[in-house]
């Protein structure tokens, strides 16, 4: 299957919702305003895989592997959106997300570029999960840029701080470095003591709080402040790197197994280069196929063993 960004440049890809931008409403069928980038509708076709109703969870679970289901299935729209992003109409993008009335498509953007990231690292592919998140990581800066200019509500600082949380999470702990990035860490801490640490709870019993990590002893009851964690002394940091470094596995990553796996065409061995790009057999949900001239390629000796188990 094509790459759905480089396909679209014969034309636009098609609207699948209405939008209200700067330039004005985006309908399905009707003729797109001046400004918006040619393919606006593969951030729309992105931003609907990352939510699934209830009704297209079941028909993807019913129709594809037991792993292609949920947010996952969405990756060939994340690509798309991602190649069209940053190559094939990047100037254009860019100009549409200076526009601060754009900046609820800038936060699906960042998103979208979020679950793109994790897919590449649970693979693993952790070369393309570093470009995704650097770009992810200057996107994430000009929505901020957007939030903190105009009067928007604290639960609009929160999306950027939890965006932010999220690609210091892959810069400092997932994804390694040379060189430890104190200032990042610390973000990372703050983060957690504003939002996720409980002063009800010991640290033991929050184990997955890197701010735990750290060892500090806090009088009980009592909820660490921003202030505190910034005041900390660098070797604090470094410490925290340290154990961070100890407990990744020894290859340097985690993977998910099969969910996050490319399938191969059963006929002529291609492998798709996005989940959900390729389509199972829907008789036995066992192989793969490329295309409707692969599938019928190989029904002949397909069918011998279709269904069959064992």
């Amino acid at each position: 299957m094509a790459d759905l960004g480089a396909e679209s440049q014969e034309g636009r890809a098609p609207i699948i919702a209405v939008s209200i931008t700067h330039a004005g409403f985006v309908c399905p069928r009707k003729q797109i305003p001046h400004g918006i980038p040619t393919n606006f509708g593969l951030l729309q076709a992105a931003e609907k895989a990352l939510f699934l109703s209830k009704e297209e969870e079941e028909e993807v679970s019913k129709n594809e592997y037991e792993r292609r289901n949920k947010s996952l299935f969405g990756e060939v729209h994340y690509k798309a959106f991602y190649d069209d992003f940053t190559i094939h109409h990047e100037q254009e993008w860019a100009a549409f997300f200076q526009h601060p009335m754009n900046w609820i498509y800038l936060h699906g953007a960042c998103w979208v570029l979020m679950k793109l990231a994790d897919i590449y690292y649970c693979r693993p592919a952790l070369e393309e999960c570093g470009e995704v998140v650097d770009k992810l990581s200057e996107t994430a800066e000009l929505l901020k840029q957007h939030i903190t200019a105009t009067d928007y509500l604290k639960d609009h600082i929160h999306m950027y701080e939890k965006l932010k949380y999220q690609v210091n999470i892959f810069q400092c702990v997932w994804l390694k470095k040379e060189t430890v990035d104190v200032p990042a860490l610390r973000d990372i801490c703050a983060y957690e003591v504003k939002y996720l640490y409980s002063s009800s709870l010991d640290s033991s019993e929050q184990p997955n709080l890197h701010v735990t990590w750290l060892g500090l002893t806090f009088p009980p009851h009592h909820t660490p402040t921003v202030e505190e964690i910034y005041a900390l002394p660098e070797e604090c940091m470094l410490k925290l790197a340290a154990i961070i470094e100890s407990e990744m596995p020894p290859d340097g990553h985690y993977v998910y197994g099969k969910e996050v796996q490319l399938l191969v065409c059963g006929n002529c061995n291609k492998q798709e280069t996005a989940l959900g790009e390729f389509k199972l057999c829907q008789r036995c949900n066992k192989v793969a196929y490329c295309g409707r001239k692969c599938q019928k390629t190989s029904w002949k000796g397909h069918k011998k063993v279709c269904g069959k188990t064992g």
